[in-house]
């Protein structure tokens, strides 16, 4: 009678983890990433003194670059861009195009395809200088593809332990930026899980409630000799070392923050009415890009009529946060901010303008002082392929 009883308990266990899905990542015994206590700035938005567009150029940055992109190829919608040396390298269309810095098209990375050593879909890339490659997400198939920096081709291709699309290989280790439920766990999913390649090792930051409904961001910066990482509807900017421990590193205060309501399941509906009615706000976790002397970053700002990106400036020497006047186009404007910033090589901040054509509907290129951007908008054709601009602060 004892043994039928046993067998009827491990019967039910063994059922019970059978149910569990395909892909279901288990957390017992993962160690979480240490805290490490350090000093943490403050950048306070509510005291921001507005800036216009014409003056935080003018004031606050040099070293001015524009590059057309050529047009022997089109490019679609853009989901990332890096530059490396004398190359610029673009995520579109599940392939990586490579340009030189002048603008011309040299190649393109393409394995897209359902045979061996092909991939589906590409999320998210990264450029590893040390090892001569790029590794780029597809998280569809759970894999991840290395390229050789130098010629583009297949190095390898490895399984991932957990299925997400924005992975960054740092200190030869992966840290996923985790998706509720891209672990299959719905009682245990963490915001951020490292692995060796073969397991996972580590971590870190449970999901909160507000969490769940999150779209999703490519919020993992590499910065000098840590990375950047910014929870999705958070207001603080986390530093990943490289012994293995985080540290609160910013916190962006603002009234209203969504982030107070961090333990409320809310659905994505939810989250945008509140945005609406109530004026809440939230840093964008894709937008932030630091720089040795100043950080450029976003705000989703909610008000009666709609949902709106802000864009500030906080000068790290001075401690002072700038409010970006961005769409006023004066007299004599030097620049126009990016329609969307990208990120941050050699200390210069990286955007890019879609569809320069469309500012001779806006504006008079005659009243843009910078002669090279005076010629870009000039020229500019319908259907053009994206205007990289670089600057750096002051």
């Amino acid at each position: 009678m004892k043994n039928l009883c046993f067998i009827t308990i491990a019967s039910i266990i063994c059922l019970s983890c059978s149910n569990k899905p395909e892909g279901y990542i288990s957390y017992d015994n993962i160690k979480t990433i240490s805290k490490k206590r350090a000093k943490t700035e403050i950048i306070d938005v509510k005291r921001s003194n507005p800036v216009s567009e014409e003056d935080f150029f003018d004031l606050h940055t040099s070293d001015i670059n524009f590059i057309q992109l050529d047009n022997k190829i089109s490019l679609g919608a853009i989901t990332k861009i890096r530059r490396y040396k004398e190359r610029i390298y673009i995520l579109s269309n599940d392939r990586i195009y490579i340009f030189k810095t002048n603008g011309k098209y040299l190649k393109t990375i393409d394995y897209k395809g359902h045979g061996h050593k092909e991939y589906i879909c590409l999320k998210d890339f990264q450029i590893i200088p040390e090892e001569k490659s790029i590794i780029a997400v597809d998280d569809l198939e759970k894999k991840i593809f290395t390229f050789s920096l130098e010629t583009g081709k297949i190095l390898k291709v490895s399984d991932e332990i957990i299925g997400t699309p924005f992975v960054r290989k740092f200190n030869g280790h992966f840290y996923h930026s985790v998706h509720f439920n891209n672990d299959w766990n719905e009682n245990e999913t963490w915001q951020l899980v490292v692995t060796n390649g073969k397991k996972i090792v580590a971590k870190q930051f449970k999901m909160f409630p507000i969490s769940e409904e999150a779209d999703g961001a490519n919020n993992l910066y590499e910065y000098k000799d840590y990375m950047n990482y910014i929870p999705e509807y958070s207001d603080t900017i986390y530093s990943l070392n490289k012994d293995f421990t985080y540290s609160n590193k910013y916190i962006v205060k603002h009234d209203n923050s969504l982030w107070e309501k961090k333990n409320e399941k809310l659905s994505f509906e939810d989250v945008r009415n509140i945005m609406k009615k109530q004026k809440y706000s939230y840093l964008i976790a894709d937008m932030f890009f630091e720089t040795t002397k100043g950080i450029v970053f976003e705000l989703e700002e909610g008000q009666q009529d709609g949902e709106f990106i802000e864009h500030y400036f906080y000068d790290k020497q001075k401690k002072k946060t700038f409010k970006i006047q961005t769409g006023w186009y004066g007299q004599g404007i030097n620049v126009i901010f990016p329609i969307q910033n990208s990120f941050v090589y050699n200390d210069e901040i990286y955007g890019y303008y879609t569809d320069v054509a469309n500012y001779r509907k806006m504006m008079n290129p005659n009243l843009i002082s910078n002669q090279k951007l005076q010629k870009i908008v000039k020229e500019a054709k319908t259907g053009d392929n994206p205007v990289l601009v670089s600057f750096k602060i002051k």
